[in-house]
């Protein structure tokens, strides 16, 4: 009997697992074509770029992930004296969530290589970071080419490409 009982209590429970998956999965599909790509609103001299802060994404997603019953949130799940790795968490009201994890080296140097902050300083905008890279990942949500300046220093240093001549008919 025990047995039987316990049976009937799984099936109940994968039950509402499916159909909390199916529901996510639901608004998820009707919620996506709402996310447009956030704006980057805000400058960093230092690399010359610009990015969105995280601030600037909620303000956009917010209001769309709540009428379609989500919620995101952010843990970090494992920090070492090189790295931290944020878990970024898209709830929804049915029960199920889905998560994206992602691990990145502190932020202690520069472009250049030099030390440039302390490691309070380097874990916070590691952190920071993070956030804004995992949220957007997980919702696939587009912040446009996200290159921090980097691509114009790499269009200096590779040769011009030469032009083709076509032969003449």
């Amino acid at each position: 009997e025990f047995r039987r009982v316990l049976f009937r209590s799984r099936m109940r429970n994968a039950e509402k697992d499916r159909i909390a998956k199916l529901e996510f999965t639901k608004d998820f599909v009707k919620m996506k074509p709402r996310l447009k790509p956030v704006i980057k609103k805000h400058s960093n001299n230092y690399t010359n770029s610009t990015y969105a802060k995280l601030e600037d994404i909620n303000q956009e997603i917010d209001p769309i992930l709540g009428e379609h019953n989500f919620a995101t949130r952010h843990k970090i799940i494992n920090q070492t004296e090189t790295s931290v790795t944020i878990r970024a968490e898209l709830l929804h009201s049915h029960g199920h969530s889905e998560y994206s994890d992602l691990t990145m080296p502190l932020d202690n140097v520069g472009s250049k290589g030099a030390s440039n902050k302390t490691n309070i300083q380097a874990i916070s905008s590691t952190v920071s970071y993070l956030r804004r890279v995992a949220l957007c990942a997980l919702l696939t949500i587009s912040t446009g080419d996200d290159i921090d300046g980097n691509r114009v220093e790499q269009e200096a240093k590779q040769p011009a490409p030469k032009p083709v001549q076509k032969p003449v008919s």
